[in-house]
């Protein structure tokens, strides 16, 4: 819920300072996931396994980063500057929506 909130107080005229620590909190917030899913994985498997599983999340984060990083390009370009917070509040909509529709 922090990452949304700081998404949208991207778009506020906050000045250089406030800009500043909004998108460091947005780096901050968007990093939290990682611990918890690595640990989470690591549980599904067996010991001999978990060195393959952490290496497969890894390089599904990184594919990810590259795919997220280019599509950001893109939009940047094509739409302006102005709506990538809210491009990535929709990205962050639909995990949650995947998140709750896959929970077992």
């Amino acid at each position: 819920m922090s990452l949304a909130a700081l998404l949208i107080a991207m778009n506020a005229e906050l000045g250089a300072v406030m800009g500043t620590l909004i998108l460091a909190g947005c780096a901050f917030a968007g990093t939290l996931f990682a611990t918890p899913q690595q640990s989470r994985l690591v549980g599904l498997v067996s010991k001999d396994q978990h060195a393959l599983v952490l290496a497969g999340n890894s390089s599904g984060s990184y594919l990810g980063i590259a795919l997220g990083s280019g599509l950001a390009s893109l939009l940047a370009v094509s739409v302006g500057l102005d709506f990538l917070p809210f491009a990535a509040l929709g990205v962050l909509a639909l995990t949650a929506l995947l998140n709750f529709l896959t929970r077992t």
